[in-house]
């Protein structure tokens, strides 16, 4: 071979080993790559492998969603699965199949290793019968089940009244007289399982005896006839025996007939021949005693079209002679009543529901009756059903008007059974109207239990006035209420003090007359600095939630939580104040006065300026009778107030009711401020702060309330 072609071949078989080195290469990458991609915490070439290990989880003989983890080494495993098991309680993860050491989220693992679930055993009884009838002289037998078949446990019977059914050790139940009674199979482990039993008569024999009246009253001279029912209808034996218990107050003759023959009271008695018996209670007056008074339980009431609801009327005294009631409708077409003051919705409109007495005296019920439509399906108010008006500029009569109607469609959603309610969505004027006996009821809108309010992201605003007291929204003495997503705005910039000067002027009050700084004086009235205009008001009352608000320009605070002090302990329980933002009001942002698990969290609370203590957040024990337990505050965020925090009540050093226990954490305060938090010396112990940004807390004086 000449000297070029051997240059060729050794060309050839260079290019063939080069090209097999990269063919290589290739592979070996591809499976490198492969191996990460099966297991994404091995590096590009494996390194990382030994940090991963595996966490076998035995369910020790239940089941198990996941059959094992895989962790980093030296880390803490985590979220564990809970495990089933029929007939047994899980009762955790353990290192050893029995004994070991408990295994939570939090234990760590260095090396491979299995887990156990731990069960305890579940054992109970049922009885094959709930309810057995036998008659007397007769015998049936109960039969007992065990949850766990293979486990013994000594049962024993027993017999709620003996002297009407037996039952021996085996269950077995013997009728001994008319009546009831219940069986009872009980474990050695405390697990119980019950029967009623009815024991009857055998031989149609009555055994029992009703009167059509238990109460009769008779004026002198006058008789009725009392009727008898035999239970069971087909006793052999019906006849009854008619016996008075004073024959010179009312005789009985031998069909029930009751003659009254002097005042008082008597017994009149039914008696089968087998001894049963039944009684009628008979007063005998010398001259009829009239209805004085009629009321009803209900003085108003809305309805949907096709609903119904029955009232009810009492008449006083109670010893009237002729109690009877003639129930009428104003409107028929409207509305009907019947003979029971069973009211059935026609058509919408207003009716008015009389009661009447025999001799003229009268309770009415306004009946407002309105389209199923009247409130949408997703709970929206119709305001054109009940005449309420959007818009800024109305005047006091539209204000009032507005806060009627609005207060109208609340009271209709309550009474037929509507949850969800909201406004459309705009801006609604309303007015406080004045409790006489309490103004701190005084306020615009009254929500009602089991409802949820939503705003829809509305206003509301108050018409200005000169009242010391109102609030916008009043929760007291409800349950289960939500009220969010709007707007709260007070009249601040437009309320006048009863002197007839602008509260607002009245706040800027400095210098010489520094004792009246800040008040809204009313001269010989007595309302002072006309602090308590709230935005919501929750008094007495439980599961309560308050969010999604902006409440703002109120007299006195955004929200106030507490109770009626007559009343206590009746305290307000399960309030969650949340996610608001109050600002510009003149007291406080939150008052918290007496009450039980209250939240408070996520509200930004910020301006709150003009009449002391000017605090984003006031804690109010309430003097005499402290009571603030379960409460926290946190996640909140304040800026520009008077003071962050405040809580200056006084303790009562000799009473048992000094029970204030509050966490105060993770809130934001106004780093600007020397002092975020003021607390009286005496309450120190009471509250527990932490982890607050910028918390800076000033203690003043160690007072109590002198005792009783």
């Amino acid at each position: 071979m000449n000297k070029k072609g051997k240059s060729i071949t050794l060309l050839v078989i260079g290019s063939l080993l080069m090209i097999s080195s990269i063919v290589f290469l290739l592979i070996k990458i591809n499976v490198i790559k492969t191996n990460k991609d099966d297991n994404d915490d091995i590096g590009e070439i494996g390194t990382l492998a030994s940090n991963k290990i595996n966490v076998i989880l035995d369910a020790n003989g239940g089941m198990v969603s996941k059959k094992s983890l895989s962790i980093k080494k030296g880390t803490k495993i985590g979220s564990l699965p809970t495990p089933t098991r029929s007939g047994y309680t899980f009762t955790g993860w353990y290192s050893k199949k029995s004994g070991g050491s408990v295994v939570n989220s939090s234990t760590k693992f260095n090396k491979n290793t299995t887990i156990y679930a731990h069960w305890k055993i579940e054992i109970g009884i049922s009885l094959n019968k709930k309810n057995l009838s036998i008659k007397v002289g007769d015998s049936d037998s109960l039969k007992v089940t065990m949850v766990v078949s293979n486990v013994f446990h000594d049962v024993k019977w027993t017999s709620s009244n003996p002297k009407v059914a037996t039952v021996n050790n085996n269950g077995v139940v013997k009728g001994i007289k008319e009546g009831t009674a219940t069986i009872t199979v009980s474990l050695d482990n405390g697990k119980k399982a019950s029967c009623k039993v009815t024991v009857t008569s055998k031989n149609g024999d009555v055994s029992k005896i009703t009167l059509n009246k238990t109460n009769l009253s008779l004026i002198v001279g006058k008789s009725e006839k009392l009727n008898a029912t035999v239970i069971p209808s087909n006793a052999k034996n019906k006849t009854i025996i008619w016996t008075s218990g004073n024959p010179k107050i009312a005789t009985v003759d031998k069909n029930g007939k009751v003659v009254a023959i002097k005042s008082g009271t008597v017994t009149i008695t039914a008696k089968s021949n087998n001894g049963k018996i039944a009684t009628c209670k008979v007063t005998v007056t010398s001259k009829t005693v009239n209805v004085s008074k009629v009321t009803l339980n209900k003085t108003k009431l809305s309805l949907l079209v096709g609903k119904n609801e029955k009232l009810t009327a009492t008449v006083t005294p109670t010893n009237a002679t002729n109690k009877t009631i003639r129930w009428t409708s104003s409107n028929s077409k409207i509305a009907t009543v019947d003979k029971n003051g069973k009211v059935v919705a026609i058509k919408s409109g207003t009716v008015t529901i009389t009661a009447k007495s025999n001799n003229g005296k009268i309770a009415t019920c306004t009946l407002v009756i309105k389209n199923s439509d009247a409130i949408s399906s997703d709970g929206t108010i119709k305001n054109k059903y009940f005449n309420i008006v959007t818009g800024s500029g109305v005047n006091k009569s539209t204000a009032l008007a507005n806060t009627k109607a609005i207060n109208e469609a609340i009271s209709y959603a309550h009474d037929n059974g509507i949850k969800n309610i909201k406004l459309t969505k705009g801006t609604y004027v309303v007015a406080n109207i004045v409790n006489k006996n309490d103004p701190i009821l005084n306020t615009a809108i009254q929500l009602k239990s089991n409802m949820n309010f939503n705003l829809n992201g509305s206003t509301i605003k108050m018409y200005p006035n000169s009242d010391a007291q109102y609030s916008i929204v009043l929760i007291y003495k409800e349950k289960n209420v939500k009220v969010y997503n709007g707007t709260l705005e007070g009249d601040r910039k437009n309320h006048t003090c009863m002197n007839g000067k602008s509260i607002l002027d009245e706040d800027k009050r400095v210098g010489p007359d520094a004792k009246t700084k800040k008040k809204c004086l009313d001269g010989s009235k007595g309302n002072g600095t006309h602090e308590w205009g709230m935005g919501v008001r929750v008094r007495d009352s439980s599961s309560v939630e308050i969010y999604s608000l902006t409440v703002k320009e109120m007299t006195g605070d955004g929200v106030i939580v507490g109770n009626d002090q007559s009343v206590f302990p009746i305290v307000s329980k399960d309030v969650l104040v949340h996610n608001n933002e109050i600002y510009n009001c003149r007291r406080q942002g939150i008052t918290i006065g007496r009450g039980e698990n209250l939240k408070v969290y996520n509200n930004n609370i910020h301006n709150i300026k003009g009449t002391n203590p000017e605090a984003g957040i006031d804690v109010e024990p309430d003097g005499t009778k402290n009571y603030i337990i379960k409460t926290e505050i946190y996640n909140n965020k304040f800026s520009n107030n008077g003071v962050d925090f405040s809580s200056y009540n006084k303790l009562k050093r000799c009473t048992t009711k000094n029970e204030v226990n509050i966490i105060i954490r993770d809130n934001s305060f106004d780093c600007k401020k020397s002092h975020t938090v003021y607390l009286r010396e005496s309450l120190r112990k009471s509250f527990t702060l932490k982890d607050n940004e910028c918390q800076r807390i000033r203690y003043t004086g160690q007072d109590y309330v002198k005792c009783d």
